[in-house]
């Protein structure tokens, strides 16, 4: 891995001019690493995501304090049509594809941004990694399943070539099973494609198995990182967010452990 690709410093996000999304998020991802936001709902992992690849912006949102840097330039407030350009491509969380297109025209569109970017789209290195894909090309997106729709919006990511994937809660909804088999398949997308990714989930396990570090956010601010190993094994991370608690209370040893370990 080289040096960082993104950098986010002390970043704070406010929609509509006064309600906060999240206080002040620092972190670093290397290239050619995966690094995972993990924390409860409403943590602010989306936020943050979206503060990095403009998205913000199209909800009232704006980063208010602190700087996102992206290969060393400044991308604070960047319109989501711009990321493209620099190598961001963000599969949002929920699964959008185009419903009523075939699997082959949503993959199509995909390739025509690519295009327009200046790169060269490669329909062979969706279908190696995805390879159901190809059977399901003349079926329409809706029709298909959820696991199926999310190899599809993470194959129209590949389509564009991106330096950095940011995946939104890409476990939502899905069977262990699949959950498994789809993040080895996105490790194996990182090492094989040397495409940098920032995963927001709250299956910790499953991001952090895959992980080369990770940041704890809670209430819109990281209040955790390390290593994906360390922060698989710490025992704050194992109980509240891999569900691995000790015998006893449940409240009264997260409240004593939050407050002396955290604050």
């Amino acid at each position: 891995m080289r040096g960082d690709l993104l950098v986010l410093d002390n970043v704070q996000v406010i929609y509509d001019k006064y309600i906060l999304g999240v206080k002040s998020v620092s972190l670093k991802v290397p290239e050619g690493s995966i690094v995972t936001l993990i924390g409860p709902n409403g943590a602010g992992k989306s936020t943050t995501l979206k503060a990095i690849s403009g998205i913000a912006g199209t909800e009232r949102g704006e980063v208010t304090r602190g700087r996102v840097l992206f290969d060393g330039e400044d991308i604070t407030n960047i319109p989501p049509e711009g990321a493209p350009y620099r190598g961001i491509v963000h599969v949002l969380e929920g699964r959008h594809v185009f419903e009523e297109l075939t699997v082959e025209e949503n993959l199509r569109v995909a390739e025509r941004l690519a295009r327009r970017l200046g790169r060269r789209p490669d329909y062979e290195t969706v279908f190696q990694y995805f390879p159901r894909l190809k059977e399901l090309m003349g079926k329409r997106a809706g029709y298909i399943s959820g696991g199926e729709q999310q190899m599809l919006v993470i194959g129209q990511a590949l389509m564009v070539r991106p330096r950095l994937m940011l995946l939104d809660e890409p476990s939502l909804g899905l069977s262990p099973k699949f959950v498994d088999t789809l993040f080895m398949v996105l490790r194996e997308i990182n090492r094989a494609e040397g495409i940098t990714m920032l995963i927001a989930e709250q299956n910790a396990a499953a991001s952090l198995a895959i992980a080369h570090y990770g940041y704890v956010m809670e209430t819109g601010r990281v209040v955790m990182d390390g290593p994906a190993d360390y922060l698989a094994n710490n025992p704050d991370v194992r109980e509240f967010y891999m569900g691995l608690r000790k015998e006893g209370s449940y409240r009264e040893v997260k409240y004593w452990k939050r407050k002396r370990r955290y604050l």
